[in-house]
């Protein structure tokens, strides 16, 4: 009998050693949530999905079983030494305070500014961070290229650590197809790229002017003084400084001209949009086309009521799997949330015009007012908890402590591939986001008949081909005005501005635009400009 007992024991104990022990992934969340409340909710409800074995997280219970998750989220409210000292808490503190439990990987910031000071640290401290990014500042880049930093192009030597969640753009010639589309479709003879004398928006005024370059119209660019340091948002001076520069881009009156302004800091919008009309650069032959930037910086835009035809650029980043996502949306209460959520439930339900906070989680009710951009702090916690749960399987299969931090969750997040709700997530060897956005809506402001004015999709990008949008999912621009267009105007170009086939009415004389590849070979031979150009796909 003893002999057999202890054969039993034998055996559990042999099991047990089988099964990974119970281990907690931490994962610190700061932002500039305020205006922005959708993020750190949806990045908690990723905790819950994980939690409550959601399908929208694709792992088995197994993976489940015994990890669990502490997800720590604080408001940064935009001030640069309150995100070092959030960084530095968990990077550092993690590290060398036995008492404190190691950070996974620290999801920040909302500011480019604050990113890279937390990618310094977390490079240093050898703590993965990951960008949602919000407020991007470049898509268009591999990695982000800071203002604050000139002489830094090639973010992934420098911060091997710093992963990215807004998805990839698309290839070169695909993105100058679209501005030359658009340009057309304007009927512009000139067009004025109005970007700061350095970072992520000189590298795009770069590439938007080689596009065009072969085009019969005439392409002029304005640079515009840069913030200088930390500094928040523009001085006084500096915005007179804007003035003077703007002066320059009065043409002749006759001359249909667009505009396509591209501002790295998000405070730096309002003060901006009241110099072009003061100065007369918003007649009724200019058109203004505003950057996705536009829309993600801002939980609700400026007054636009001088900018007469202003178009908006936005991108969608719905995946196939965002119907599901509010369906758990909905089983949720506030309960569900900690304490500090509170706040932001209720900041969220009244950006979404709901009575009160239980009314958020009605049957129906999209949280995301940014066309899924906030999809992203979910998929940026799920990636580290998959990332975790293959650690923990590898880690029991070889017979030692798993390691959820540093290196070893730096290469496995580069090995992660999942179906997010912001689409496909997957990283590059450079720890850039694989793959399109969902989609990309062009826009117009058009004024109803009860005098509320509304976004109207004129077309789409999705995956290469053109789909129809309902008017609707730009309804969060509400409040924005920007005079009368007709917009039939612009139907015909969708075809052209969304990526598909032009239409027969326009396919002769868009032929030589649309088709062909812009010459890129004076920036990629010239090694002071290395990097700048975005990979093609």
């Amino acid at each position: 009998m003893a002999s057999r007992l202890l054969f039993v024991l034998a055996c559990l104990a042999l099991r047990a050693s089988c099964q990974p022990a119970n281990i907690t992934v931490t994962i610190a969340y700061g932002g500039d949530f305020e205006g922005f409340w959708s993020f750190p909710l949806l990045a908690w409800t990723a905790k819950l999905a994980w939690e409550r074995e959601s399908p929208l997280i694709p792992a088995p219970p197994a993976a489940r079983a015994g990890l669990a998750v502490d997800l720590v989220l604080e408001d940064l409210r935009g001030e640069s030494k309150t995100a070092v000292d959030f960084a530095t808490r968990h990077f550092v503190g993690s590290r060398f305070d036995e008492d404190m439990p190691k950070v996974s990987a620290v999801v920040c910031c909302h500011r480019s500014s604050n990113t890279v000071a937390v990618a310094s640290l977390g490079t240093l401290m050898q703590g993965v961070q990951i960008t949602d990014l919000s407020t991007a500042i470049d898509r268009s880049n591999p990695l982000p290229y800071y203002s604050n930093f000139p002489t830094l192009t090639n973010t992934t030597a420098t911060f091997p650590y710093l992963f990215r969640t807004v998805p990839g753009t698309q290839s070169t010639g695909e993105r100058c197809r679209l501005l030359r589309g658009l340009v057309e479709a304007i009927g512009a003879e000139r067009v004025v790229f109005i970007n700061p004398a350095i970072g992520a928006g000189k590298t795009q005024q770069r590439f938007q002017v080689l596009c065009l370059s072969a085009q019969n119209i005439t392409v002029d660019t304005i640079d515009l003084p840069p913030l200088i340091g930390n500094q928040d948002e523009p001085s006084d001076d500096l915005i007179e400084k804007w003035e003077q520069h703007l002066s320059r881009a009065k043409g002749s009156d006759t001359l249909m001209t667009a505009f396509f302004p591209y501002l790295d800091n998000p405070s730096s919008w309002e003060p901006f949009l009241a110099l072009p009309p003061s100065i007369g650069l918003t007649s009724p032959n200019t058109t203004w086309v505003f950057p996705p930037q536009f829309i993600t910086v801002m939980p609700s835009l400026p007054d636009l009521s001088d900018y007469i035809g202003s178009l908006v650029i936005a991108h969608d980043e719905r995946s196939t799997m965002w119907r599901d996502f509010t369906d758990f949306w909905s089983t949720l209460t506030p309960d569900d949330f900690p304490t500090e959520a509170q706040t932001w439930l209720r900041g969220l339900a009244a950006l979404l015009d709901v009575d009160d906070v239980d009314g958020l989680f009605d049957k129906g009710v999209d949280p995301d007012v940014f066309l899924g951009a906030s999809g992203r702090a979910f998929d940026s916690v799920t990636a580290v908890l998959l990332a975790a749960a293959h650690i923990r399987t590898t880690a029991r299969e070889a017979s030692r402590q798993p390691q959820l931090h540093g290196e070893t969750m730096r290469d496995t997040l580069q090995q992660i591939r999942f179906k997010g709700l912001s689409g496909d997530v997957a990283f590059t060897e450079t720890n850039d986001r694989v793959g399109l956005p969902s989609g990309e809506v062009l826009a117009i402001a058009e004024t109803g008949e009860d005098g509320m004015v509304r976004m109207s999709s004129v077309g789409r990008f999705d995956g290469g081909g053109r789909v129809g949008v309902d008017s609707h999912d730009l309804d969060v621009l509400k409040g924005v005005w920007v005079g009368e267009r007709d917009i039939d105007d612009l139907n015909m170009s969708a075809s052209v501005t969304t990526g598909a086939s032009p239409s027969p009415t326009n396919a002769a004389s868009s032929t030589n635009s649309s088709d062909s590849e812009p010459d890129v070979s004076a920036l990629q031979a010239d090694p002071e400009k290395k990097g700048l150009l975005p990979p093609n796909g």
